[in-house]
């Protein structure tokens, strides 16, 4: 992930969303004084199994977006990772180590996914969908999702993934891996029809 970021330095780019990674050419001409040792991890993908990871000297921690699945490796003792430690009482402090420096390193995407018909939109800013429906946020950001039918002839119905519940706005925590919300919006029953007063029509 710092390679977008140093390449986009030296081109002299400023990136449009913001970036996991922070450029490298600090340490690449010498000016840099330390340097993290941490490695940022990820698979993003539809299918399969998305992860977020990351790798310390003689450690490495991995956590699944679906599911609760964990993965923490001992690299000194175990440098082909056969024995995986996570949810061992003995290595739970180094565990939750990890797990705190990976969360307040990764800005995740936040998605939205509308079912019927309605918008959503977000404080802070950056999402507004139907048209603009994924956003990266900083980890830890409080962002308030409204969902809000397109007309009268829908109504909000409840929020499913990262959000849950009926009321019509959700305040999702952005804190850990990406996060997928399901707006679902369905048709309203409580529309009147209205009896018109033309006259039956006449049958030859």
């Amino acid at each position: 992930v710092d390679l977008a970021a140093t390449i986009a330095e030296i081109t002299g780019v400023t990136p449009e969303l913001p970036q996991n990674g922070r450029s490298l050419v600090p340490l690449i001409t010498n000016v840099a004084t330390s340097w993290d040792e941490a490695i940022f991890l990820e698979k993003r993908t539809s299918s399969g199994s998305p992860f977020i990871g990351i790798r310390v000297p003689g450690w490495k921690y991995i956590d699944y977006y679906r599911g609760t699945f964990k993965e923490l490796y001992d690299l000194t003792n175990d440098p082909y990772e056969l024995q995986n430690l996570a949810g061992n009482t003995a290595y739970a402090a180094k565990q939750s180590e990890l797990k705190n420096l990976l969360y307040n390193t990764y800005k995740p995407l936040v998605t939205v996914k509308i079912s019927g018909s309605g918008t959503v939109t977000s404080i802070p800013a950056g999402i507004n969908c139907g048209t603009d429906c994924s956003e990266i946020y900083n980890p830890g950001t409080q962002v308030t999702l409204t969902a809000v039918p397109v007309d009268s002839s829908s109504i909000f119905y409840s929020w499913s993934g990262a959000c849950k519940g009926k009321n019509s706005t959700c305040v999702l925590d952005t804190t850990g891996p990406d996060k997928i919300v399901n707006a679902n919006f369905k048709k309203n029953a409580d529309l009147s029809i209205t009896k018109s007063d033309a006259p039956d029509p006449v049958v030859a």
